[in-house]
């Protein structure tokens, strides 16, 4: 298990979680403006704080898409998820869209997460990642994420990283590691990620709209 002792606090605030299997994960805040073709519709919001020998990762998102003034489409969501080393031992999420609420919560138990959310009591095998846990870069590797919102898995492919320099929107561009993932539920996309594995940007496709996130400095 993981020791507070381990966690390592850098001077720009970010957390390092030591992976021996892999590159390190790093925890570290970010804000991402939300763009749609060409228009700031909101923010996602992503914190970090250790608690004993877990990381409470908060994370908040806020989506409106308004014509003439009026809004015509809305997404909230704002979920607390906790982590051991890698993997998700419980958490709770509430999505509001477009009016309608949906709520979830998981917790380990037996090498399994139980879920329960809309749909009732679900389980998944311990070590799987939900679909805002893009701040990991582990989730390139995996191959099925829980839909924080209906609770169903979502089966997903990526491609081997390709080492680029990828624009941050207000004049930057950083080394990064460019992943495409494809999922079911027509979502796909490419992920961008630092040298040092930390999430730097994403552009996707869901309900046939793309969207386009970058890092707020």
């Amino acid at each position: 298990m993981i020791e507070r002792r381990m966690f390592l606090l850098a001077a720009t605030g970010a957390l390092l979680l030591p992976d021996r299997s892999r590159a390190d994960v790093v925890f570290e805040n970010a804000t991402f403006r939300v763009m749609r073709k060409g228009d700031d519709i909101g923010r996602h919001e992503i914190r970090f704080e250790p608690e004993d020998d877990l990381v409470k990762v908060t994370t908040a998102i806020d989506i409106k898409v308004k014509l003439a003034f009026i809004t015509v489409a809305s997404f909230k969501q704002d979920a607390v998820e906790h982590w051991r080393g890698g993997t998700l031992v419980k958490g709770r999420s509430r999505i509001v869209d477009d009016g309608d609420i949906f709520d979830v919560s998981f917790a380990a138990k037996d090498e399994q997460l139980v879920v329960q959310g809309p749909k009732g009591r679900v389980r998944v095998p311990l070590g799987t990642m939900t679909d805002i846990a893009f701040w990991n870069q582990e989730i390139v590797h995996q191959t099925a994420l829980l839909d924080s919102k209906t609770t169903e898995l979502i089966k997903t492919s990526t491609t081997p990283g390709v080492a680029e320099m990828v624009d941050l929107g207000d004049g930057r561009k950083v080394a990064a590691t460019r992943y495409e993932m494809s999922g079911t539920q027509g979502r796909s996309g490419s992920i961008w990620y630092d040298e040092s594995g930390r999430f730097v940007r994403t552009s996707f496709v869901t309900r046939g709209e793309r969207l386009d996130y970058y890092p707020i400095a």
